[in-house]
């Protein structure tokens, strides 16, 4: 769980707006970033947000809380589990294709 979430920032796209859920959490750097992994943002996507505004709206978002640095965790839907993956993991096999 946040220890305080009302204080912990993130990097948000449209779950800002509550237009959409959120599907992927990912822990970059130190920097949090839960994200809705649409391909139409336009611009200036990104606002920084209280990640406890979303913890109010999806109380899972909390089973995310302990994913390590460069980690991200990704559901296929509401109420399935998320699947943690090592982000520069990702990045080799895609620069091998």
């Amino acid at each position: 769980m946040f220890s305080k979430p009302s204080l912990a920032c993130c990097y948000i796209c449209d779950v800002f707006r509550n237009e959409r859920a959120v599907p992927l959490v990912v822990y970059e750097d130190g920097d949090w970033s839960p994200l809705c992994r649409g391909d139409d943002h336009s611009g200036d996507w990104c606002n920084v947000g209280g990640i406890g505004h979303l913890i109010n709206r999806d109380p899972t978002l909390n089973d995310c809380s302990d994913l390590p640095d460069n980690f991200e965790a990704e559901r296929a839907a509401q109420g399935v589990a998320r699947i943690r993956t090592l982000i520069s993991a990702q990045a080799d096999l895609s620069s091998r294709n």
